[in-house]
């Protein structure tokens, strides 16, 4: 219907879906209120009391909480939450906020799985129904204390650096060539040391010659996560925006194979006066380590398949593909309907 402004969409997918991204950032379903048995009682209002310990991993932030079920975060600032199992379990969590709210972040069926939350000052609770079982964890929110000095983004799989510039080579069956620059443009720390992060992504060369083709990344950095907003794709005068739901990762922190996530958001651009709409979901799944070889040089890389799905009431697209990523480097290579092959980069120290 809308010819080749169709691929702009795939093009975003897989410069923007190509990254290695962890846990399931959960659905929008409802969670069911109590029908499992209580396997554990809440946390005691002794902290000293010993309990059971939990039959998972779970880590609030950087914090592992123990058999006392209590942990303290800072409020109002996106905490990441993940849940780790011997085996693929199937699971439902929702956050109960201390004025009684009740928000389902989601279920998933795996033996990984994260989430971001803001949670507000006071006591909140995690609720985690698995195998028929309720688990009721103790999230304190305290005021956050300023980290000043601090850079906001340590994550070991994406350096955001104003000196970065990473160039890619971009090959399909049908087209020419191309290459594509990536480089940020503006930095900035708040008084909490999370950083906003603005990263472009230029395309020159190509069947296309010089036209204006580059794609714009809202990235927000929270200790070693990498949350996305918004991003914006410019192709022959015509803007793609996608708009994601807050909370989004990027990119997330602890990166390994097993990892899986979503992302969710719309998907927009307005063509002759007609407004075009999409209802967006990308799925990701890191899925083991590889040994790689790309123009830029050889790596150990982690491989992560990704699925991007665009749909509205008249009509739907899907794409797939496949990308590596490089700790303290990024991603090195991409491979879907079109290759993407880092050719060299600047201003970074790899791990090869």
């Amino acid at each position: 219907m809308y010819g080749k402004y169709l691929w702009t969409a795939l093009v975003l997918s897989i410069l923007i879906c190509a990254s290695c991204t962890p846990p399931d950032n959960g659905s929008e379903s409802s969670s069911s209120n109590g029908s499992p048995p209580v396997d554990d009682s809440p946390p005691s209002e002794n902290p000293a009391e010993p309990q059971n310990p939990l039959p998972f991993i779970l880590r609030v932030n950087d914090t592992e909480v123990g058999p006392d079920r209590r942990v303290s975060v800072p409020a109002d600032q996106i905490s990441l939450i993940g849940i780790t199992t011997d085996d693929i379990n199937a699971g439902n969590l929702v956050v109960v906020l201390p004025d009684g709210e009740s928000i389902a972040l989601g279920e998933w069926q795996s033996d990984q799985v994260q989430f971001v939350q803001n949670f507000p000052y006071g006591e909140n609770h995690l609720i985690i129904s698995m195998e028929q079982n309720v688990y009721d964890i103790l999230v304190v929110a305290a005021a956050p204390e300023p980290a000043s000095g601090s850079t906001g983004c340590t994550n070991t799989f994406m350096n955001l650096s104003l000196d970065t510039r990473l160039v890619y080579r971009e090959t399909a069956d049908d087209m020419a060539p191309a290459t594509w620059t990536h480089y940020v443009t503006n930095w900035s720390n708040d008084n909490t040391g999370n950083s906003a992060v603005t990263y472009v992504m230029d395309r020159s060369s190509g069947i296309e010659g010089n036209v204006t083709h580059s794609v714009t990344l809202d990235l927000v950095c929270t200790g070693e996560t990498i949350f996305i907003s918004n991003a914006y794709e410019v192709l022959d005068g015509i803007t793609w925006h996608t708009q994601y739901d807050s909370n989004a990762v990027y990119l997330p922190a602890d990166l390994s194979p097993g990892s899986v996530w979503e992302r969710h958001g719309t998907f927009d651009t307005e063509i002759d006066d007609e407004a075009i709409h999409f209802s967006l979901v990308e799925r990701l799944h890191c899925t083991s380590q590889d040994r790689i070889s790309v123009e830029a040089g050889e790596f150990d890389a982690l491989r992560v398949e990704y699925a991007t799905e665009k749909f509205n009431d008249d009509e739907s697209y899907s794409s797939e593909g496949v990308s590596w990523y490089v700790p303290g480097l990024g991603r090195v290579l991409t491979e879907s309907t079109a290759r993407l092959e880092m050719i060299s980069y600047e201003g970074i120290a790899p791990s090869l």
